[in-house]
């Protein structure tokens, strides 16, 4: 009878304890999914709050810690993004859902311009899942950056035999054949861009543009400027690129506003040619 008085004992604090454990994770959903929702509505400050919650009560959960990491990336709050990603990849040990934590970690790293690390965490993650294709685009780019073209390449070709419908990676692409001086291949990568996205970015354009005018064909170069500007008019780069054509074009009047457009914009060569060329006149 002690024994069977005492086994009861036992399954009742160990039902208990269940139900406890059970309230506790159905409250740290239910807190994740509130977070979510506000992340989703774009309240940025209202969700790291509840996932900050939510790590409180489960601190052992990975999930919270990331999703905190890629509210403070969008919050550009890159330190504090990474403390958090650290903290996820000493708790988790799904490789699977780490190859993407270092991807956002090297992202960040980026921002802060700390490369070298950015290059060593895209490659952890590439080594935990090698066909992980944004982290291979990101690395390319990353590569182009640093002048490291061949493996710019390598990495930007495979993403495209991964995925022939991935545009930013021809885009990607085309920018490192331009830093080789290749510019019809550069041209060829960029028009594959904008053939697989039916939304294209004025970079895009831009960077086709460019493409155009380094080949000679100043009038399909102010097209494409014209659209980015377009797309992003609020950026002053694009007013002294397309200044420049303006120019090469003799026509000075229309060089001159874009000048001063860019100037104003806050493009430092707009502004520098605008004083030198037209206020002189």
């Amino acid at each position: 009878m002690k024994n069977t008085f005492f086994l009861l004992i036992i399954i009742i604090i160990m039902a208990d304890r269940n139900f406890c454990l059970a309230q506790e994770n159905e409250k740290y959903s239910k807190t994740l999914q509130e977070a979510d929702n506000y992340y989703k509505q774009g309240s940025l400050t209202s969700s790291l709050q509840l996932y900050k919650q939510a790590i409180s009560s489960e601190p052992d959960s990975s999930t919270a810690y990331v999703k905190s990491g890629i509210v403070e990336m969008d919050l550009k709050n890159y330190e504090e993004a990474i403390s958090y990603f650290v903290k996820s990849l000493s708790i988790n040990k799904n490789a699977g859902i780490n190859a993407e934590v270092y991807s956002y970690k090297a992202q960040c790293e980026e921002k802060l311009n700390k490369s070298e690390e950015a290059l060593s965490d895209y490659s952890y993650a590439l080594n935990i899942n090698p066909i992980y294709v944004k982290a291979l685009n990101n690395r390319g780019v990353l590569y182009n950056k640093l002048g490291k073209y061949n493996n710019a390449l390598d990495d930007l070709n495979k993403v495209i035999n991964l995925d022939s419908s991935f545009y930013m990676a021809y885009n990607n692409r085309g920018l490192v054949y331009e830093n080789l001086s290749q510019y019809q291949q550069a041209l060829d990568d960029y028009n594959h861009a904008l053939r697989f996205t039916s939304n294209p970015d004025y970079e895009i354009y831009f960077n086709r543009g460019v493409a155009y005018v380094y080949l000679g064909d100043l009038q399909n170069g102010l097209k494409d400027f014209n659209k980015a500007i377009d797309l992003n008019p609020k950026l002053g780069i694009l007013y002294d690129n397309r200044a420049m054509v303006y120019y090469s074009l003799k026509n000075y009047d229309s060089a001159c506003m874009d000048w001063k457009t860019g100037s104003e914009l806050g493009n430092s060569e707009a502004q520098k040619y605008y004083n030198q060329v037209c206020l002189k006149k």
